[in-house]
This record gives C-alpha cells, structure tokens and sequence, in this order.
C-alpha cells in the first residue's frame, strides 16, 4: 500500500512538472506565424558589426539606434520605405556620421530588398524564416555578431528615447500552477 501510494504521489510530482515547464516555456509552434501577406507589410533591419570585439559591437548599437530614431516617425510601411528610398543618401550619412563620431576607422554599406531572414521571434509573434524587404548595413569587413529587427510595424525592443527599464540579474518566472494551489490554500 505505501509503495503504491509513494508511486502515484511520483506520478503526480512527474505531471505537475511536466505541465509546470509547458506554462513556462511554450512551444514555438505555439505561437502565431505571419502569413505571407502579413511578411509583404514588413520592413526589417539588419546590422552587422565590423567585428565581434567590444568596441566594434558598442558601434554597431548606436548605429542601429541612429537608424531607428530615423525610423521613429514612421507610421507606415509607405513611410518607412520613402526613408529608405527617397532619403537614402540620409540614412548612409546618418551611418557615417555615427561611425566618425566613434572614430571607427572604416566605412558602412547600405543595400535595400530582398534579403533572407532566419526564424525569429519578437514577443508572442514568430517570423518565419523567408525573404523579407529590408535594410541590411554592413560596417566594415562585416564580420561580427549581428543584430536585426522590424523597423516597421516598430518591433525593434531597443531604447531610443524613452524611460529604460531598471537593470536586474534576477529572472522570475511565474507558474500557474503554483498561483491555483496557492489560491486553493487560501480557501
């Protein structure tokens, strides 16, 4: 009887965890994919850094956060593409300026279309690997870590001029299975 009873409570624990880490970590496939109409009303940004060393990727931060602020008023993809496109020799120069004022010591390369994307997620929407419009800047040799987002709709998750929010080295993770035995307790 009492292994019987220690071998279900196991079961459970099992169970309980089981559903505990689905909660907590979903599935990617859980989440929605955009549809191929959706991935035409995107704009995407792609910057790569000269190199991975720490100076080359402090430079490749402010000029994505250059470009964006360029991007900010953007209130269509309409709009966003004229920034790119009718304004093009603005943004490069907004690149320029940014990697003069570092003292970079090299040049950037801006290049506009259709440019391969691999699967990413921002927030609870999932793009799916594919051929996006976007604007991808080199920096130099283009050689290190790089970094991409959606310029429009404005999904880039960086701060350009607003409050930041409060650095921490704590993660916390909530369950909803310990809130509804925590709410069943109180009763």
């Amino acid at each position: 009887m009492y292994k019987a009873r220690t071998f279900t409570l196991l079961i459970c624990v099992v169970f309980l965890t089981f559903l505990f880490f689905e909660a907590a970590y979903p599935t990617r496939s859980a989440l929605p994919a955009l549809s191929e109409a959706q991935a035409a009303e995107i704009l995407r940004l792609h910057v790569v850094a000269n190199s991975d060393s720490e100076s080359d990727q402090a430079i490749k931060r402010h000029v994505r956060d250059a470009i964006l602020a360029k991007f900010a008023p953007a209130n269509s993809l309409d709009e966003a593409r004229i920034i790119v496109l009718k304004n093009g020799r603005d943004v490069q120069k907004t690149v320029d300026e940014v990697l003069k004022a570092e003292g970079a010591g090299y040049g950037a390369s801006l290049r506009y279309g259709l440019m391969h994307f691999p699967k990413k997620t921002y927030g609870k929407q999932e793009y799916p690997e594919g051929d996006y419009e976007a604007l991808k800047i080199e920096l130099g040799k283009a050689c290190g870590e790089n970094w991409w987002c959606v310029i429009f709709p404005p999904l880039c998750l960086v701060d350009i001029g607003v409050e930041k929010l409060k650095d921490t080295d704590e993660i916390v993770f909530e369950s909803d299975i310990l809130r509804l035995i925590k709410k069943w307790r109180k009763r």
